[in-house]
C-alpha cells in the first residue's frame, strides 16, 4: 500500500509540474468612444465603451504567452428617464472580444454596443425597448 501511495503522489506532482501555473496582468485600459440612443418612449441613454487589455502567461510544459481584449461597456439614462431604466443601465458588461481581434476600434465600439443593447432589451423585458 506504501508504494501506491508514493506512486500517486509522484503522478500528482508530474501532473502539477505539466500544468505550471497562470499569472494574468492587466494593461492599458482604452476609450474606445460613445454612442447616444434614445429608447421608444424618448428617453435618452449615452452608451460608453473601453477596452482592456490582459497578457496571459502560462509555464510549464505548454508555456505561452496570450494577449486578450475585453471590453467594458456601460450606460447612463437621461435623469428623467425612469428607474427601471436606470437600474437596467446601473452596471458595467463585460464584453468578450465578439469579432475578429484584428478588427478596428470602431468596428469592436459598435459590436459592443450592439451586444449592450440587446442585454439592455433584455434586461428591461419590455417595459421600455431601446433603439438606436
Amino acid at each position: 500500500m506504501r508504494i501506491m501511495k508514493d506512486v500517486g503522489q509522484w503522478i500528482s506532482r508530474q501532473i502539477e509540474r505539466m500544468q505550471g501555473s497562470v499569472n494574468v496582468s492587466e494593461g492599458p485600459i482604452t476609450f474606445l468612444g460613445s454612442v447616444t440612443a434614445l429608447s421608444t418612449t424618448g428617453y435618452r441613454i449615452d452608451i460608453f465603451c473601453e477596452k482592456r487589455t490582459f497578457l496571459i502567461e502560462s509555464s510549464g510544459v505548454m508555456e505561452q504567452k496570450l494577449l486578450k481584449h475585453v471590453f467594458f461597456v456601460n450606460a447612463v439614462p437621461s435623469v428623467e428617464a425612469p428607474k427601471v431604466l436606470h437600474d437596467a443601465c446601473r452596471a458595467s458588461l463585460p464584453i468578450p472580444s465578439i469579432i475578429a481581434e484584428s478588427s478596428d476600434d470602431d468596428a469592436h465600439l459598435e459590436a459592443c454596443v450592439n451586444a449592450y443593447l440587446d442585454v439592455l432589451n433584455r434586461r428591461l423585458q419590455g417595459i421600455t425597448r431601446v433603439a438606436v
